[in-house]
């Protein structure tokens, strides 16, 4: 039986040879990648079949968007004179005493629906951007097998990783790939703390990669500069209590100590200890949490900022190119430093010796 498709933006099922989405109105065929309902596992077979997406050409794509941005502008200015004019008119009636309410509150109406208008062009600007500039930059650096901008994480995926004070999570540019023999998959997350009915705090804001190990871990190793939890069972507390030891301003835990120094190599040691600086925050330091357990590895990368996703004003494509493929050099920097470590990844030998030649 053939599996049933659903829509990249919004996650409906598409009917079978569905040109449109019925709930987004996107355009199927048009659409780079075609995802599944099922989502798949970030430790998938290294066969799985790579996304190829073009780049359209800036031209193009600015002449795609000048009526967007031109329909914009008008809902948004129809909307704000509908809302002012009613409140103008509900005033000068209610000084004369003669009520109002009910112009008010049509005006009122009218003019969020029109802002509501201007608000879906906006996000169709921003889906066209995602579906072309953004896509279409991580398939040329990355073997690209899933791209879903509104999507991240699950809490369980990112529960596992002994990260502590949070829970509900929000986030974005959810995208799965491979990268020098490795799968992985990225996201940007928000970790948020509820304090009340109207009351929460964010706990991190960055990036989360989940990585797909060679082979299965002996022991779990969290190593972090991060507030975590701490444990992996109370019955192992003790142990890894004694195992527990400080890189810089990393905490390292683990059951195991062969596998801490398996990990730990000095290269992979003064990657931690100096670490590429985020294209946000070029001079700042940005924390990490890295937790290691059965054949996944996952990173937390707290940069206060989210990545890859379009800015409101997206006219200017050549500027956003260049800022989209920065961050991309800052994710293919971090994963050049993991494969530093020794033998957990099924890193390409090819390429393993290229690098090893330059």
């Amino acid at each position: 039986m053939e599996q049933a498709n659903s829509c990249m933006l919004c996650g409906a099922i598409l009917k079978r040879r569905a040109k449109r989405c019925y709930s987004c109105e996107a355009a199927v065929e048009a659409s780079p990648v075609q995802a599944v309902a099922k989502p798949m596992r970030v430790d998938a077979p290294a066969s799985v079949a790579s996304v190829a997406v073009p780049i359209q050409e800036d031209a193009v794509l600015s002449e795609k968007l000048r009526p967007l941005h031109i329909k914009q502008g008008i809902f948004f200015v129809l909307g704000l004179v509908c809302i002012v004019s009613a409140l103008i008119v509900y005033l000068i009636l209610l000084m004369r005493g003669a009520g109002g309410f009910i112009f008010f509150l049509l005006g009122g109406i009218a003019g969020g629906s029109l802002l509501g208008v201007s608000i879906q062009y906006r996000k169709a600007k921003k889906r066209i951007v995602g579906e072309h500039v953004i896509c279409g930059l991580l398939a040329e650096n990355f073997e690209l097998i899933k791209y879903r901008p509104a999507r991240t994480f699950t809490e369980e995926q990112v529960c596992v990783s002994q990260l502590r004070g949070w829970d509900r999570i929000r986030g974005s540019a959810f995208f799965q790939a491979k990268y020098r023999g490795v799968i992985f998959a990225f996201a940007n997350v928000m970790l948020r703390q509820e304090g009340g009915r109207h009351y929460t705090t964010a706990k991190f804001l960055g990036q989360w990669m989940i990585l797909a190990l060679d082979k299965e871990l002996p022991a779990p190793l969290l190593i972090s500069e991060i507030e975590t939890k701490g444990d992996f069972g109370r019955r192992a507390r003790a142990q890894m209590e004694q195992e527990q030891r400080q890189v810089g301003a990393f905490t390292v835990l683990t059951e195991s100590l062969a596998l801490a120094e398996q990990v730990l190599t000095p290269k992979f040691t003064d990657f931690l200890l100096n670490p590429p600086s985020a294209p946000c925050h070029p001079s700042s330091h940005n924390a990490m949490h890295l937790f290691f357990m059965g054949k996944q590895a996952h990173i937390g990368l707290e940069t206060a900022r989210k990545l890859l996703v379009p800015c409101r004003d997206v006219r200017d494509i050549p500027a956003l190119n260049e800022r989209i493929q920065g961050e991309i050099d800052y994710i293919k920097k971090i994963l050049d430093g993991f494969l530093l470590t020794n033998g957990l990844f099924a890193e390409d030998k090819t390429e393993a010796c290229d690098r090893e030649k330059r």
